[in-house]
């Protein structure tokens, strides 16, 4: 059976122990008794048993690109050398 104590209070080895670590009700409480207790006040989840494998489903986006980028490409290309840079006239 579990330990109970005053309402509000969490046990300690010391005994009963408020919220803001008041001790309320000293008594000798041994390590089981305090894991019995935590057992009863937090009971753990059971693990859920899977009968078949998860399917993750990949979600595909896809990006749309312009033509005005390639159209500024070719607008901004190097103007042609002169021939009178490589000396021919």
């Amino acid at each position: 059976m579990a330990i109970n104590g005053p309402k509000g209070t969490h046990p300690t080895s010391r005994g009963w122990v408020s919220a803001k670590g008041e001790l309320l009700k000293s008594q000798r409480i041994t390590e089981a008794q305090i894991a019995e207790w935590n057992e009863a006040m937090n009971p753990s989840p059971k693990p859920q048993v899977l009968r078949e494998a998860p399917v993750t489903v990949e979600e595909v986006i896809e990006e749309h690109f312009e033509d005005v980028d390639a159209k500024e490409i070719v607008e901004k290309k190097k103007p042609k050398r002169s021939k009178k840079l490589f000396g021919i006239l």
